[in-house]
């Protein structure tokens, strides 16, 4: 089931950045939301082949790495 989460509510906002701004461990969302159907981390070379358990995913954009990376 796809759901939207609602970035307004401070909590919410909590499951992936601190109060810093600085990302917090994708196990915090993922123990507060389960685990996700696509898993969309890493270089962009790998989006839509690599931790997609719904099957591969089609890009229909360019994807490029964010920078500064992690």
């Amino acid at each position: 089931m796809i759901g939207t989460i609602y970035t307004s509510i401070t909590a919410n906002r909590r499951l992936f950045i601190n109060a810093d701004g600085n990302p917090v461990n994708p196990s915090v969302a993922i123990a507060a939301l389960g685990t996700p159907v696509d898993d969309l981390r890493g270089p962009a070379s790998n989006i839509g082949t690599d931790g997609c358990s719904a099957g591969d995913l089609t890009k229909v954009v360019t994807v490029t790495d964010f920078k500064p990376g992690p």
